[in-house]
């Protein structure tokens, strides 16, 4: 029986404030504070407190008493922080074990109480939906089936090419598989792969990607990069192919409780649900037959912060965004960016769209560096770049950036530490890599960071000579540096440096 009907989203409130979502799952309880409504989530806060409510569900209808005990303390605790914070709007979620309960009711009027703002219990269709839209939110053009694992449930959802279609929730999370299966795994297994043979269109997904979602299946992508020895250590949009998934997933979900125990990246509070939530993705993949498994970091807390978006914020770039703003707090002079992709421009007409937008964001971060220290900026720059949290970017795409900022500050990219990002690209864009940072070198040399003389300068190129055509007033700006930067840029691509004045 349905105890609460779905209810509409709470208006955003200023969209230059903070804003804070609170989320009230069957195993943990979450606050994130986003530093603002924007295209891009930057996180200011986030605090996860593990309690369990959704345990003994099954067998008793009930709430864990000690778990949801944790999650009020907790509730009390994240008013206090988001207050502090001048949050101005706090939205607050709850999933599959408030929404079952049969006390359910009266622990959203206590956390109601506790939080101080009222509680949005979510239908399975509304997690699915929101789920999903954090997918979208941090991959625009997903494509294949979302599956976001609580603890007490199944979301899924079909995107086609970043568009919602197809929806289901199955009540088969890890905390009550392990009730429902009276602690086996085999039995667990059945249950999720029982569940799933009886709904038809997954067969469709064949082909295409699963993108995971929750807390269970982020620690099993983290023991997978460990395991792989996978370099760049970000959980947002790692991929592996499906053999490289089931052979994990089958080791998990057949390990001992010591042998979980001695797993570095899996916390002690998930010890215990870990080898469910292997046996329901092995399931999963089973029924879809999906190509390669994409982990996404975002998931119903980013799809609340999708949800408050204007039309036109849904519909920019998220990276570009992101770099757009880091040029406007970071930079030296934030003009100088949009006239550095005009001077770029005749080198990378001819690369593909998705190079030239790397080289737009390349743009406006390249002068973000310009405080750290020059004997260590290059090797800053390129583990900042590599690591930036923004959305809308590709363990690929990051490589590229890292490389590309790396050369910008004078690093050698075909030596030292950063070589193996290398492995990311193929041998077209690391040469694009190459050429980018050079370039960008040669242009800061020029203009100096000061917006306005940068277009008096113009690249042009033929097949034997790389051209640098300089203003003749400004011809003394030309110096020594300038030539050399010149001619290393001439010389990765081939070609013979020439200077003309105008």
């Amino acid at each position: 029986m349905r105890l609460f009907a779905a209810s509409a989203p709470a208006p955003a409130g200023d969209p230059s404030l903070p804003f804070g979502v609170v989320d009230i799952g069957s195993n943990s309880v979450r606050l994130v504070v986003f530093e603002r409504v924007s295209r891009n989530p930057w996180q200011r806060f986030n605090e996860k407190v593990i309690c369990g409510i959704g345990r003994s569900l099954l067998s008793s209808g009930r709430l864990h008493q000690e778990g949801s005990e944790r999650a009020l303390a907790a509730l009390g605790r994240f008013r206090t922080l988001a207050s502090g914070m001048g949050v101005a709007s706090l939205h607050v979620v709850a999933t599959a074990a408030v929404r079952d309960a049969s006390d359910g009711a009266a622990f959203v009027e206590d956390a109601a109480a506790r939080i101080g703002q009222p509680i949005r219990v979510l239908t399975g269709e509304d997690e699915a939906r929101l789920s999903a839209l954090g997918v979208l939110s941090g991959i625009p053009s997903a494509d294949g089936l979302v599956g976001d694992l609580g603890g007490g449930s199944l979301e899924i959802t079909e995107l086609n090419n970043g568009k919602l279609g197809r929806a289901a929730t199955f009540p088969i999370g890890p905390l009550r598989l392990m009730d429902a299966a009276k602690g086996k795994v085999k039995a667990a297994s059945d249950i999720a792969e029982t569940a799933f043979s009886e709904l038809d269109w997954l067969r469709e997904i064949k082909g295409r990607r699963l993108y995971m979602v929750g807390g269970i299946w982020r620690n099993f992508s983290a023991i997978m990069m460990s395991q792989s020895a996978h370099s760049i250590r970000i959980l947002q949009h790692y991929t592996a192919p499906t053999r490289e998934v089931k052979t994990m997933a089958q080791a998990l979900a057949g390990l001992s409780r010591k042998s979980l125990e001695q797993i570095p990246e899996l916390p002690v509070r998930r010890i215990e649900a870990m080898p469910f939530g292997a046996a329901v993705l092995l399931q999963l993949i089973k029924a879809t037959e999906v190509e390669d498994v994409v982990t996404s970091a975002y998931g119903v807390r980013e799809g609340v912060l999708y949800d408050a978006l204007s039309p036109a914020q849904v519909t920019s770039d998220p990276l570009l965004e992101a770099a757009a703003d880091l040029n406007l707090r970071q930079s030296r002079a934030p003009g100088h960016a949009p006239e550095l992709l005009r001077w770029l421009a005749p080198l990378v007409e001819a690369w593909p769209s998705s190079i030239r937008r790397l080289v737009e964001a390349a743009s406006y971060i390249s002068d973000t560096g310009w405080r750290a220290h020059p004997d260590y900026r290059a090797k800053q720059l390129f583990d900042r770049v590599l690591t930036m949290p923004v959305a809308g970017i590709s363990h690929e795409d990051r490589a590229f950036l890292a490389l590309s900022i790396y050369e910008r500050y004078g690093g050698n990219s075909d030596s030292g530490g950063t070589k193996w990002a290398f492995r990311f690209l193929s041998e077209d864009d690391q040469q694009r890599a190459r050429v980018l940072g050079r370039a960008l070198r040669l242009a800061y040399n020029l203009s100096g960071a000061v917006a306005g003389l940068l277009p008096l300068t113009l690249l042009t190129l033929d097949d034997e000579h790389l051209t640098l055509q300089v203003n003749r007033a400004r011809g003394p700006l030309l110096g020594e540096a300038a030539k050399k930067r010149l001619a290393t840029l001439a010389n990765v691509l081939g070609l013979k440096d020439r200077v003309t004045f105008e």
